[in-house]
């Protein structure tokens, strides 16, 4: 039966009309159903299988997991090596700095508070008037703490600076003349190990005034690694590194160019 509508054109009854809407919908989702499993067969046969995919998976995780500790190692050493240089070079710039404006540094590292025996004068400023005077004004220090925590192999703590890529260092013993560099957090540092020196701590002198036995190493010198009573050999500073006390480490880096060699004795962190 055909209906006309109001402008005089026929109009189609509404259920057959209906019926041929879903019919042409079902013609047209069968033909997209076919095409998407026509491009999977082509997938399937220039892919790989689930089997494939899942043994090629399990071969990724197991190069991962052989290869990530090793990949660990040498980025953690690389952040450490190059925090260290930056550092020792930063310092003794400082040092080189006040030198032209003050004279010999043998003249106003005299001028230190030192507790130690050995020292020549106790000074009328204190240690962290003196590093502000001659060392902190020609380097970027972001923060500072005057009483840092005693450290494993030395007595009383010290005061305690922070450059900006997070690295920190300072005074040790109540002293100007033994420094400690932190490459990273030092209170991360000090919780993780009992002894730090030379795997998140790394120990360096500075006395350039005694030219006595034992401080030839930094006689005259700026900033300088731990070196007291080094025998100036290498396997002297290889087995002195592998002590409890670390001190030497630092050294042992210096010698290979502030690389840390194959057989350094510790993990190091920062």
């Amino acid at each position: 039966m055909t209906m006309h509508n109001s402008w005089g054109g026929a109009r189609e009854n509404s259920p057959l009309k209906a019926k041929k809407i879903n019919l042409l919908q079902k013609v047209k989702d069968t033909v997209i159903m076919n095409n998407i499993l026509s491009k999977c067969e082509v997938y399937m046969k220039k892919g790989f299988t689930l089997a494939e995919v899942l043994i090629t998976l399990g071969i990724i995780g197991i190069v991962a997991a052989m290869t990530m500790p090793t990949l660990i190692k040498k980025y953690t050493n690389h952040v450490v090596e190059t925090r260290l240089k930056v550092f020792y070079s930063q310092v003794n710039e400082a040092i080189r700095l006040s030198e032209a404006e003050y004279g010999d540094k043998k003249e106003w590292a005299n001028g230190a508070p030192d507790n130690t025996s050995d020292n020549i004068q106790t000074a009328y400023l204190s240690r962290d008037e003196w590093f502000q005077k001659y060392v902190g004004k020609h380097m970027k220090i972001v923060k500072k703490e005057l009483n840092i925590p005693a450290i494993s192999g030395w007595n009383s703590g010290g005061n305690l600076y922070y450059l900006a890529n997070g690295s920190a260092f300072g005074f040790i013993q109540g002293t100007i003349r033994d420094w400690i560099f932190f490459p990273g957090n030092p209170d991360k540092c000090l919780k993780r190990h009992p002894y730090p020196l030379g795997r998140c701590a790394f120990a360096f002198n500075f006395y350039p005034t005694s030219n006595n036995e034992g401080w030839q190493f930094h006689y005259n010198k700026g900033v300088e690694p731990w070196k007291y009573q080094w025998d100036g050999t290498l396997d002297g500073l290889k087995s002195a590194c592998g002590q409890s006390s670390g001190k030497f480490c630092t050294a042992l880096i210096q010698y290979h160019n502030w690389t840390i060699p194959d057989d350094y004795p510790f993990q190091v962190s920062y």
